[in-house]
């Protein structure tokens, strides 16, 4: 061994943890006689106290040209400078030599070793130019998701009854793909929350579904529930898209709406029944009142016949 140098990793003039030595050999080691903590602390023994100079528990590690151990100081390290290193014997170079490390043994320095600085290069005349410091490169401004929306609420009134009860649904319309895990069956009442406060009565996994694009989510109403129509949804924070940016939706949010969906069942009902009527009227003047009408026509022509030839015989 040559050389021990100090690099103050903290920066605090003191051999500390997380300090690091590096051991200088003359040539090429076999790495693997200094390959385990134990090992470093036992062959590379110091004159500090106790048998864990260099700590516990630490990290090191090999140049590539097996020249040269860097040893990370660990937690419980007892080095402060001054100390001197003589491996033993069990510390091989890769030709199997042992240590030949001679008196005076290398001593770990008390003051850390400086880290170089760039050589100026001078010009032919003589001027010296200084190294250019390379400019920083800027860390760029992470880009914003822009929140989902919901953009609307689509009522179907399954049952017809003009009214919305339990069975119809209601269409939630969002205007990107969601994150179908944060609206399931059990929070929906706090993270679809309508103003005044109803409730979309009791829920089942199978009442909710979501469109293959997951931009529409469609809810059956269960038993309980007080949706009337135009309450107001406005989304909670917790309801989020697939890219995890939180619920933009701008209060008071989209109105539960009952469409206007036309005529109801009932009347056409009453139409077909009207169109009934009319058809057995149409046939009672074709079939009756006609006829009768075409018969007395015949009645009156026959008498006026009748009456001209009375008068021819007179």
């Amino acid at each position: 061994m040559s050389s021990i140098t100090w690099s103050d990793v903290d920066g605090s003039v003191n051999i500390t943890a997380g300090d690091e030595l590096v051991f200088i050999f003359s040539k090429e080691m076999d790495t693997t006689t200094l390959d385990t903590v134990s090992e470093i602390n036992t062959r590379l023994d110091s004159t500090a106290s106790g048998t864990t100079d260099y700590g516990t528990t630490f990290n090191f590690s090999w140049n590539t040209a097996k020249t040269e151990l860097t040893v990370t100081l660990g937690a419980g390290e007892a080095i402060v400078g001054a100390e001197t290193v003589n491996p033993s014997s069990d510390v091989k170079s890769a030709a199997g030599l042992s240590d030949a490390t001679a008196t005076p043994y290398p001593a770990i320095p008390t003051t850390p070793t400086p880290t170089p600085t760039p050589t100026p290069t001078s010009t032919p005349t003589g001027t010296v130019t200084p190294t250019p410091t390379p400019t920083p490169t800027p860390t760029p401004t992470p880009t914003a998701i822009p929140g989902p929306i919901l953009s609307s609420i689509t009522v179907s009134d399954v049952d017809d009854s003009g009214a919305i009860d339990v069975g119809d649904t209601l269409r939630f319309n969002f205007s990107k793909a969601m994150d179908d895990t944060t609206i399931n069956s059990t929070n929906i009442g706090t993270r679809l929350p309508t103003s005044p406060s109803h409730t979309y009565g009791t829920l089942e996994a199978a009442n909710l579904s979501w469109n293959n694009a997951k931009t529409q989510l469609t809810v059956t109403l269960g038993a309980g529930e007080t949706i009337v129509g135009a309450e107001t949804v406005n989304p909670s924070g917790d309801v989020k898209s697939a890219d995890g940016a939180s619920d933009a939706t701008t209060a008071p949010g989209p109105a539960i709406t009952l469409p206007d969906e036309g005529l109801g069942w009932e009347w056409w009902y009453y139409l077909l029944i009207g169109l009934g009527v009319v058809i057995i009227i149409a046939a009672v003047v074709l079939l009756v009142i006609l006829p009768k009408r075409g018969a007395g026509k015949e009645l009156l022509e026959d008498e006026d016949l009748y009456g001209e030839e009375e008068e021819e015989e007179f």
